[in-house]
């Protein structure tokens, strides 16, 4: 009772459930009738030719045949009564399309009064269920066959979360075996943190709607791998099995490739910056070798006046009067300059001291923005991110604008800090080089403030603004106003899908040519949240 039209034989598994509905449909029909036989006949995939007949006799009545071909030929149920042999009834099974796969018949060996027409009808029925089955398997197959290629799981849950079906690939990717795995809440293959977070997509996915999440699914020896938990109410003929589609893509790859992209972009942000970061080590550097100088100078001169200093206390010294003694320490304390000495040692100290913290403070945030950012979310103080980026990109800064600081109490975010350093990064180049080329020095302002439970930040210029008719392609990839050679027109687009899509929040641009742009983000304090599409 396999439909070959419609069941993969490569797929035993799915063929014995054909099988399985087959007989159960049979089984109905041959109950609603009061028959002795009923049973499946199979036709060959675009064409009329009987292939073979099933049922619960031992063999199948001869009039089958001729019955089979009546149905498929009209495409209605059919009687046919024969007076030796007795009394059968057949409904064609029809593709959505109206190609044949088979026949559902019944037959009994004792003539009787043709079925009447309400029985026809549910033969016809029966017959339709059997149709929309094979559909089933063979779309099923088809969704299968092609998300096993992306790394994805097709899977089918009952009202209640529990899994009625998923496809071989799952297997492959979690170590749990098929088996095992149908009649299992789905919720029990998440992490436990995600657990609600699961429990409430499978529940809100609505038709016409997907709920989706990223989170993290568990493999049969403990381990989790990122997925996308993609959850809809399903879209054909559904019954109490088939209440939900969901799709489970293994996220492994793409997230290492966004990391290692994210990454590149940090280093190469980090390479045009290169120069001015060593210029901005170099002059301290500078100033704290003078002053390590002049402190060894120094040093030799204090140290001669110490030497004077014991010659005239030794009292061993009986020959040197106590006024020789004097003028002589005198003396000593004019050629080394003391009183500059005691001014200036100190400033030298001073200033070496501020030099090496600017250094070590630079340091610190060429290491925090070019770290490799983790693949989970963590809470970070976006302030103390804006300031970091801030002193990296000083160079860029400092001889076109002056940059003023309004940051106000924020909580900490819940947020990939290394990818929004990249965003603010971006944001200050590009107000920067908006600003060279005005005659008067610039201004960027960076303001943060806390509007509920979302963190916004705004970084403005007084630059040269944005046409109107370019402010909505400003954020596709490659687009770009700056020179060949400047800019590669992605530094906006990724600040777009690091806020948009990676964070859940937003950007919008304020700009008016020849008075300055603003761009201002609005952040989560909490996250994304849950994804409906």
């Amino acid at each position: 009772m396999v439909t070959v039209a419609a069941v993969d034989p490569g797929e035993p598994a799915r063929a014995e459930e054909y099988r399985r509905s087959s007989e159960d449909i049979a089984a109905l029909a041959a109950h609603s009738y009061g028959t002795t036989y009923a049973g499946v006949t199979v036709w060959a995939a675009g064409g009329r030719r009987l292939l073979a007949g099933h049922g619960f006799a031992t063999e199948t009545p001869p009039p089958v045949a001729e019955l089979c071909d009546r149905v498929v030929r009209e495409r209605r149920p059919v009687v046919v009564r024969d007076g030796a042999a007795g009394l059968f009834a057949g409904a064609a099974i029809l593709t959505s399309a109206g190609d044949p796969l088979g026949v559902l018949w019944v037959a009994d060996e004792v003539a009787r009064p043709a079925p009447a027409p309400l029985s026809e009808t549910l033969l016809q029925v029966l017959a339709d269920q059997l149709g929309l089955r094979a559909e089933l398997s063979t779309r099923w197959r088809e969704r299968t066959q092609a998300l096993d290629m992306v790394g994805a799981v097709l899977f089918y849950a009952s009202r209640d979360g529990l899994i009625t079906d998923i496809s071989s690939y799952w297997a492959s990717l979690t170590g749990h075996p098929v088996d095992s795995t149908v009649g299992r809440p789905v919720t029990e293959f998440f992490h436990g943190e995600v657990v609600d977070e699961v429990r409430e997509v499978l529940t809100a996915a609505g038709a016409g709607s997907i709920r989706r999440l990223d989170c993290a699914l568990l493999t049969a020896d403990g381990a989790t791998i990122p997925v996308d938990l993609a959850v809809t109410r399903f879209d054909g003929p559904a019954d109490d099995t088939r209440e939900l589609l969901g799709v489970v893509t293994d996220l492994r790859e793409r997230r290492r490739r966004e990391l290692e992209a994210g990454h590149d972009q940090k280093l190469e942000s980090l390479g045009r910056l290169s120069a001015g970061i060593a210029h901005e080590i170099n002059t301290p550097i500078q100033f704290v070798g003078d002053n390590t100088r002049f402190l060894a100078s120094a040093y030799q001169e204090m140290l001669a006046l110490i030497e004077t200093y014991r010659r005239c206390l030794d009292t061993t010294s009986g020959e040197l009067a106590w006024g020789d003694r004097l003028a002589l320490a005198t003396e000593a304390e004019q050629a080394t300059d003391l009183d500059y000495l005691t001014t200036e040692v100190p400033l030298a100290v001073e200033q070496s001291l501020d030099g090496i913290e600017r250094v070590a403070s630079l340091v610190r945030a060429m290491k925090s923005f070019s770290y490799k950012d983790s693949r989970d979310r963590v809470y970070a103080d976006l302030n103390e991110a804006l300031t970091t980026t801030l002193t990296v990109a000083r160079n860029e800064v400092k001889y076109v604008a002056d940059v003023s600081l309004d940051l106000g109490e924020l909580p900490p975010v819940l947020c990939h800090v290394g990818d929004l350093n990249q965003v603010f990064l971006n944001l200050l180049v590009n107000a920067a080089d908006a600003l060279h080329d005005r005659e008067e020095r610039g201004e960027i302002r960076i303001t943060t403030r806390a509007e509920g439970s979302t963190a916004v930040i705004s970084l403005a210029d007084n630059g040269c603004g944005i046409p109107a008719d370019l402010q909505r392609m400003i954020f596709e990839p490659f687009f770009t106003t700056k020179e060949v050679g400047k800019g590669t027109g992605q530094g906006l687009a990724l600040a777009r899908a690091v806020v948009i899509d990676k964070h859940g929040g937003t950007i919008e641009v304020n700009s008016a040519p020849g008075e300055g742009t603003e761009f201002v983000l609005r952040l989560p304090v909490d996250g994304k949240a849950l994804e409906s599409a």
